[in-house]
This record gives structure tokens, C-alpha cells and sequence, in this order.
């Protein structure tokens, strides 16, 4: 798995509140800093971000190995032009939840966080960008607040076999809490997922041991 945007005015504008002009001057800023950001560091190439958390001792597995390799010209050219719609529509979701996939896939877990969570604040029962902001939050260590994302995940969404997966290693592995999470792994099991290796994976992590008993 697998754990979230930060002048005063006259005119009768809200002090300390950032205008129409300003939050487009703001955001192409933002844009030009992770342009530079991605030229310096020799770029990362879009991978399928990691839906899975996992026991401490797993992350490679979960992170679905391999490691970060250059970003072509058309990933940096959608990322630019995602910013670009932000600057023009800052409520835009589908650029916020777009933003948010790319930077999970490039294990940048606070910008990811951070969209997502502006995602979830404009579409609060959307099950990709809860799911998102759930795992991007365990990925920062946030192991609480992935939990309690992931619950409204699964309130949205109920027969989500992997929400309640990672519910079930959160609460078994980091938040000291076994009983609630063989709770959640038992059902996703009941769900009987179609997927043999899922249930295998259910499976095998209701036998394992929670973590301060190994």
C-alpha cells in the first residue's frame, strides 16, 4: 500500500487570503519549480503507483520493485500542462487527481498526498482519490490518518477487497490494533475475491503474526 495547498488584499478581500490572480501566479510558480526539480534529478518514468501497504519488513515487495528510471518528455509535458490547468482552474479535480497518480508513481509522497487530499476536498466520495490519499499518507508514515481515509474508503466503497487489505495491515502491523485488522482482513476475505493471488495474499497475512510478536 498500501499514507496531503498551502496576500492580504484590498477591495474588501479577506486578509490573508490569496486572489484569482494571485493563485494563478502561485500555481505556474509551483509548475516552474518542479520543472527545474525534475531536470535535476534526472526524472522519474511513470510507473503504476503501489495500491498495496505492507508490513514493515516488505516494502520492496509491495512497492512492486523495480526502481525509478528517466521520465520521457511526454510525462514532463503532462505534468506542465496539468499545472497549466490548475492555474486556470484551481478547483479542477480530474487535473488534482491526475497529479496525484503521477506523483505516487514517482514516490513523491507529500505532492501526491497534497493533491489528493485537494481531490478528496472537491470530490470527498470519489474511491481513487480516497484511495490515493490513503496510501499516500502510509507512505509519509501518517498511519493514523491513512486508516481513518481508508475507512471512508470503504464506507463509499464496501467491496473493496483491497481497502480492506490495507486496513487490515495498517491496524495489525502499525497501529498495534491485531484485532481490528484480522477484522478488516476477514472481510475482504468474505468478499471472496476472484483473484487467486489476492486471496492468497488475504490469506497469508491473516496467519502471519502481528509485528511486536515476531
Amino acid at each position: 500500500m498500501t499514507r496531503a495547498a498551502k496576500s492580504s488584499g484590498t477591495n474588501g478581500a479577506t486578509p490573508g487570503a490569496i486572489g484569482p490572480v494571485g493563485g494563478k501566479v502561485l500555481v505556474l510558480l509551483v509548475a516552474a519549480s518542479l520543472v527545474v526539480m525534475f531536470l535535476s534529478s534526472l526524472f522519474y518514468r511513470m510507473e503504476n503507483p503501489s495500491r498495496i501497504v505492507a508490513p514493515r519488513e516488505q516494502p520492496r515487495q509491495a512497492m512492486g520493485g523495480g526502481g525509478p528510471a528517466a521520465m520521457s518528455e511526454a510525462d514532463m509535458e503532462a505534468v506542465r500542462g496539468l499545472m497549466q490547468r490548475l492555474a486556470e482552474n484551481p478547483d479542477d479535480p480530474e487535473a488534482q487527481l491526475e497529479l496525484a497518480r503521477r506523483f505516487l508513481a514517482m514516490n513523491a509522497w507529500d505532492r501526491a498526498a497534497s493533491f489528493a487530499q485537494s481531490a478528496v476536498n472537491l470530490m470527498p466520495t470519489n474511491p481513487e482519490a480516497l484511495n490515493l490519499y490513503g496510501v499516500a499518507l502510509f507512505r509519509m508514515e501518517r498511519y493514523a490518518e491513512s486508516a481513518a481515509i481508508l475507512e471512508q474508503l470503504v464506507a463509499v466503497a464496501p467491496g473493496n477487497v483491497m481497502a480492506l487489505f490495507n486496513l487490515g495491515v495498517i491496524y495489525k502491523h502499525y497501529l498495534d490494533n491485531p484485532l481490528e485488522g484480522e477484522e478488516r482482513l476477514r472481510r475482504a476475505l468474505a468478499i471472496e475475491p476472484k483473484d487467486e493471488r489476492v486471496r492468497a495474499m488475504i490469506e497469508a497475512e491473516l496467519a502471519r503474526a502481528p509485528e511486536h510478536l515476531q
